[in-house]
C-alpha cells in the first residue's frame, strides 16, 4: 500500500475500536450512557493526534478495545468459547504489536495464578487467555532465542528507553533521545563520549550496554531514578515534563482531556471501594492490567501516546461506575 492509504487505516481501526466499546459498554449499561461514552471516547483529542502518523498506536487502541469486549464477554457468558479464542488472539496480536505489552501479559499472568489460590471466576479466565496469548507469541520468542540466546527476549529498544530514564543530570527528566541526538545535539554533549563508545556495537551487544549503565545509574542515582518516574508519569498523562525542549500548544491535546479523566477516575476511588463488591470481577481484572501496563511505562522512557491504548479500560470502568456506582441513572 502507498504511505497514505496506510496511514487512512488509523481511521478505520478508531472506528472499530469504538464500535468494540460500544458493544462492550452495552454488556453493563443501559444504551444512552454507552452511547455517550463511545462518542466521547471517540472524540477523545489524542486520538487525532496520532491520525496522520504510521505508528502503532490505532491498531493498539483497536486490539484493546476487542479484548475488553470478547473478555468481558466470554466472563458474562462462558459457553460462548469463541470469544476466549478471539480475546487471546488481539492480546498475542497487541504484545506483538507493541512489544512492551509481552512483559505487561507476563506480568498479568502471574498476578492472575496468585489470585487464583484466592477466589477463582476472573481470575481463571484472565490466566488461560494470557496463557494461550504467550502461546500464540512463542514462534517469534523462538525467533528471537535463536537470533540472541536468551528467552524471552521480545525486542532491543529497552536499554536505550532505560538509560535514559536513568539520567542522573539535573535538568533531565528521563525523557527520550535517539542515538543520533546523543551524538549531535550540545544540549546532550554529557553523553556523547558514552554513545561514542557504543559506535561498532551489534544491536543485541549495544542494548546489553545502555542496560548496565542505566542500572549503574539507577544504583548510583536512586532518588534522581524515582523523580525522573514520576516526571514519566506527566509525560505519560500530559506531555509533560521533557528535558531540553520548549513549551509548545500541543500539549493542551492531552493536558485538557486527561485532566478532566484524572480527576473523574479520583472522584469514583471512594464510591468503587465502598461498593467493591458491585464491580464486576472482569472489570476489575481490566483495571488491574491497565494499572500494570501505565506503572510499567513509567519505568522506562515513554510519550503520552503510549497511554492511549489504555483509555477504553477506563472509559469502561468510567462510564460503569457513574451508571451504577455514583446513582447515576440513564433510561
Amino acid at each position: 500500500l502507498p504511505w497514505a492509504a496506510a496511514k487512512l487505516l488509523n481511521a478505520a481501526f478508531v472506528f472499530a475500536g469504538v464500535l468494540y466499546l460500544y458493544r462492550a459498554l452495552r454488556l453493563y449499561v443501559p444504551h444512552r450512557p454507552a452511547l455517550l461514552a463511545s462518542y466521547a471516547f471517540g472524540l477523545y483529542p489524542p486520538n487525532f493526534r496520532q491520525l496522520p502518523f504510521l505508528l502503532t498506536e490505532s491498531l493498539a487502541v483497536f486490539l484493546v478495545c476487542g479484548i475488553i469486549y470478547h473478555f468481558c464477554s466470554f466472563s458474562r457468558n462462558p459457553g460462548r468459547r469463541r470469544h476466549y479464542f478471539v480475546a487471546s488472539l488481539f492480546l498475542a496480536y497487541l504484545a506483538l504489536t507493541k512489544i512492551f505489552f509481552g512483559y505487561v501479559l507476563l506480568v498479568a499472568l502471574l498476578l492472575s495464578l496468585f489470585a487464583l489460590c484466592f477466589r477463582a471466576g476472573a481470575a481463571r479466565v484472565s490466566a488461560t487467555i494470557c496463557l494461550l496469548a504467550l502461546l500464540m507469541c512463542s514462534p517469534y520468542l523462538v525467533l528471537t532465542y535463536s537470533m540472541t540466546g536468551r528467552p524471552f527476549y521480545w525486542g532491543s529498544s529497552g536499554g536505550l528507553s532505560l538509560y535514559w530514564m536513568s539520567t542522573p543530570y539535573a535538568g533531565e527528566y528521563g525523557s527520550w533521545h535517539s542515538i543520533r541526538a546523543a551524538q549531535t545535539n550540545p544540549e546532550l554533549a554529557r553523553h556523547r563520549v558514552f554513545f561514542q563508545g557504543l559506535e561498532g556495537l551489534d544491536e543485541f551487544t549495544r542494548d546489553d550496554v545502555l542496560r548496565a549503565r542505566a542500572m549503574e545509574n539507577i544504583r548510583t542515582h536512586p532518588f534522581k531514578y524515582v523523580e525522573n518516574v514520576f516526571a514519566n508519569m506527566g509525560r505519560l498523562l500530559f506531555s509533560y515534563p521533557f528535558s531540553y525542549t520548549p513549551q509548545k500548544l500541543s500539549t493542551y491535546f492531552y493536558l485538557l482531556p486527561n485532566m478532566f479523566l484524572v480527576v473523574l477516575l479520583v472522584l469514583g476511588i471512594v464510591p468503587a471501594v465502598q461498593r467493591r463488591q458491585a464491580v464486576p470481577r472482569e472489570i476489575i481484572a481490566l483495571m488491574a492490567f491497565c494499572a500494570i501496563a501505565f506503572l510499567g511505562s513509567s519505568l522506562l522512557s515513554a510519550l503520552a501516546r503510549q497511554f492511549l491504548p489504555l483509555v477504553p479500560i477506563l472509559f469502561l470502568w468510567l462510564a460503569y461506575t457513574r451508571t451504577h456506582l455514583m446513582g447515576a441513572r440513564t433510561p
